[in-house]
């Protein structure tokens, strides 16, 4: 607590953090979609945007995100690392606990393959 008055770090701010870890990983991209992230704000009362889901109550929170893996990757691996990754950041930037980080895994990332003539 701040010895003058109060702090609030919006669910915005934990989405850009969130953001910044998945940007940092290797093999995994956040996916959305801009028209199902508002009908789900609209409904739910969580902060959505670009496929990252904040709840947020009291300190805890509950961080959601939706990711592709590119092909070859070891999903729960990659995914593993992600949420400690997310915790880590979250909590030592913002001093809240993360209740809980769910990843969904909807697309796999295929990789052309190059044809040498």
């Amino acid at each position: 607590m701040l010895s003058n008055g109060t702090l609030h770090i919006t669910e915005e701010v934990l989405a850009i953090i969130t953001s910044v870890c998945i940007s940092e990983s290797e093999g995994i991209k956040v996916t959305s979609s801009s028209l199902k992230d508002s009908i789900v704000t609209k409904m739910n009362k969580n902060y959505t945007k670009r496929g990252i889901t904040i709840e947020h109550q009291d300190n805890d929170v509950t961080v959601g995100v939706r990711v592709s893996i590119d092909f070859g990757y070891n999903i729960i691996e990659i995914c593993e690392k992600l949420q400690k990754e997310i915790v880590t950041e979250i909590e030592a930037l913002s001093g809240l606990t993360l209740k809980q980080v769910d990843i969904t895994v909807d697309h796999i990332n295929f990789k052309e393959k190059v044809v040498s003539a």
